[in-house]
């Protein structure tokens, strides 16, 4: 799944025809506004992930995933915990 997608009228093509990768346009990552959780079951989820992940505040839109990767080595988490 692709983290972000850019539209583009038309590729780069190279002199063969084939699409110029290094002439594509890098990504412009806009940031979104902090949604807070708003139900009760919102809310509780949003405090265990920000207790897990050490951050301070967890908004709807924000990615488990994305933090996580970021994040895995402070969760205290090992592969072999959950290893048999």
């Amino acid at each position: 799944m692709p983290a972000q997608i850019v539209v583009l009228e038309e590729f780069p093509l190279t002199s063969s025809g084939k699409i110029d990768s290094k002439a594509l346009p890098a990504p412009v990552f806009a940031a979104t506004p902090f949604q807070a959780p708003q139900t009760q079951t919102e809310k509780i989820v949003a405090d265990i992930y920000a207790q897990v992940l050490g951050i301070e505040r967890v908004g709807v839109d924000d990615s488990f995933f994305d933090s996580v990767g970021i994040r895995f080595p402070q969760c205290g988490w090992s592969r072999d915990q959950h290893s048999p």
